[in-house]
């Protein structure tokens, strides 16, 4: 299977399990495979009753290999516990309130035994594994060609700047582009070919991933990210958008929150659902200070299924 193919997957899993005077005892669930490839491994949930008010709660992986996740847990109908894990190695860890009130006491009054039947729910939101969200050794062979006159059968225009590039290379990565260099309209069958509503430090950027697979300094500036990502979109660059999405959704803060999940609508394929995954989680992690600021008044604004990601999340 491709590496397309083994992320942006939601993972559901329950455990039931029965407490039994079994204080510090680690109770697991059975193994359960993470996604339909045999080299993502599985998870499993290992849940210890800690004090009569909260429980330890962890989610491990058999592979150990770094990953990015969200982790969502729920006991007994209660509310969903959130974590957005940039870097799962083996175990996530949660404290999780412990309803301490569902306890059946023995019948015997000399006896301070209990039982206590516990649901749990997992839900995991896969990414994928760190290496692979990142394609840095991708295009080591075109990247002698960037920006070189060499071999160039098309000159891009933006602004006032030329780009010699090669229709091969422009073509393979994105449909759009390929459409113009392929059509026969005989305004874009010249060696020139105008792309317009596109700033030159983001077709720097453009370009630059293009032929190398990465890009510099979008890395560290936010609105250049957020532009490049809007071109990438636009131009349907399926590996440009989801690093765009990832380099966003680690910079997410309670000012840019909802603009960053508004930017990662209008896709119909999860090109963007590690932002949009990531800013969910963010919001209801941080609701009570992001929905009282003042651009939440334009929530109108945002998708039934934005909403719905943050709305999910309410208990029953």
């Amino acid at each position: 299977m491709s590496k397309e193919s083994v992320k942006n997957q939601v993972i559901t899993h329950e455990f039931l399990l029965t407490l039994e005077d079994n204080y510090h005892e680690w109770l697991k669930s059975s193994h359960v495979k993470l996604i339909d490839v045999d080299s993502c491994g599985e998870f499993y949930i290992s849940v210890r009753l800690n004090k009569l008010s909260s429980l330890d709660v962890k989610v491990s992986k058999t592979v150990e290999k770094s990953a990015m996740a969200i982790i969502e847990l729920r006991t007994n109908g209660m509310n969903w516990h959130v974590k957005d894990v940039p870097d799962w190695k083996d175990s996530c860890n949660f404290d999780v309130d412990f309803p301490y009130y569902y306890l059946q006491y023995s019948n015997n009054d000399c006896d301070d035994s209990f039982k206590f039947y516990l649901s749990i729910k997992c839900k995991i939101t896969w990414f994928g594994f760190k290496d692979d969200l990142v394609f840095s050794n991708l295009y080591q062979n075109m990247k002698q060609f960037l920006l070189s006159i060499e071999c160039s059968d098309v000159i891009i225009i933006v602004k006032n700047r030329e780009f010699p590039t090669h229709k091969n290379i422009l073509a393979s990565q994105s449909p759009v582009l390929k459409s113009m260099l392929t059509t026969t309209d005989t305004k874009y069958k010249k060696k020139l070919l105008r792309l317009r509503k596109i700033e030159i430090d983001v077709a720097e950027e453009l370009f630059l991933f293009l032929y190398t697979g990465k890009v510099n300094k979008a890395n560290h500036d936010y609105d250049l990210a957020a532009k490049l990502l809007v071109v990438a979109k636009n131009y349907q660059i399926i590996q440009l958008i989801n690093l765009c999405g990832l380099i966003l959704s680690n910079n997410i803060t309670k000012e840019n929150a909802l603009q960053l999940l508004k930017l990662s609508e209008g896709q119909k394929t999860d090109n963007v659902f590690i932002l949009q995954e990531r800013a969910a989680a963010f919001i209801w992690n941080n609701r009570r200070e992001v929905l009282t600021l003042a651009n939440f008044k334009d929530s109108s604004k945002f998708s039934p299924e934005s909403l719905f990601k943050i709305i999910e999340k309410i208990p029953d």
